[in-house]
């Protein structure tokens, strides 16, 4: 007998319980655990080097799912209207934000209005622009994990991109060789810390709660999708999701499928 058949289930969940130093872990470190250790039994097993698996009646704490955080259509509004609007803003904070308003506005409705991830935004070049369609427009992206992927882009989207560029591209470009399609104010790519820092600052001004992230956005993009098409498969395309488990955490609050059950069971009785 080999040691890993040596093993009890309460061996194993004595192991994920515990980090190295002794510490408690979280249900989500118990599960990454035990499902290292499922993985390594199952290839012994399979290996036929071992003939008991003591992780097959040991299962992994239950994970509490936790709602989307999303922006509904009026927090999406104020938000919008914040970068737009210079109010409460001293003279000096106006000039400097005239430089930048089309671009941050640029920046925010791409995210909405795409579903991108900022990993992927900070990424797109000038280049990455595709007008090979007369009636429809394009951004060329790179997916997480390496996949190019083209999104398109709809016409509110493409023409704040394009306001952008023809107002204050050039002077935030100035002498910069890049290519990148949005840049800081030094001339740089702008990056993912300085997105989500503009973010923080215009949720700030519009109210909204400081728990608002770039990803947040995606969210509210997927949210947004399924509440008009029903089709979470337009979810999962749109966000290039590798399976449809992925996709249904975005399809609405729990309590808003309660909810519809209800008031579908509701015409029963007429």
């Amino acid at each position: 007998m080999t040691d890993l058949e040596k093993l009890r289930q309460n061996n194993i969940e004595s192991y994920i319980a515990k980090s190295e130093n002794g510490k408690d872990l979280s249900n989500n470190a118990k599960c990454r655990k035990l499902s290292v250790l499922k993985t390594i039994y199952t290839y012994y097993l399979g290996s036929e080097m071992i003939m008991k698996n003591p992780t097959a009646l040991t299962e992994g704490p239950k994970i509490k799912a936790h709602d989307v955080i999303k922006l509904s259509d009026s927090q999406v509004t104020a938000l919008l209207n914040a970068i737009k609007s210079q109010d409460k803003m001293s003279e000096h904070a106006v000039r400097y934000n005239e430089r930048m308003v089309s671009r941050d506005l640029a920046i925010m409705m791409t995210l909405l209005g795409t579903g991108m991830r900022i990993s992927e935004l900070v990424g797109l070049n000038v280049s990455d622009i595709d007008k090979t369609d007369e009636k429809k427009r394009y951004l060329r992206i790179v997916r997480k994990g390496g996949d190019e992927n083209k999104v398109r882009v709809i016409e509110p989207v493409y023409n704040a991109i394009t306001d952008y560029l023809l107002e204050s591209g050039h002077r935030l470009v100035g002498s910069s060789k890049e290519n990148a399609l949005f840049i800081s104010t030094r001339g740089t790519r702008m990056s993912v810390n300085a997105i989500q820092k503009m973010l923080e600052k215009y949720c700030e001004k519009a109210g909204l709660p400081d728990n608002i992230s770039p990803h947040k956005m995606r969210a509210t993009f997927a949210t947004k999708v399924y509440s008009e098409t029903k089709d979470i498969y337009a979810i999962k395309d749109a966000l290039h999701h590798s399976t449809i488990d992925t996709s249904k955490h975005y399809i609405s609050d729990k309590k808003a499928r309660i909810d519809a059950a209800a008031e579908a069971a509701g015409k029963l009785f007429g």
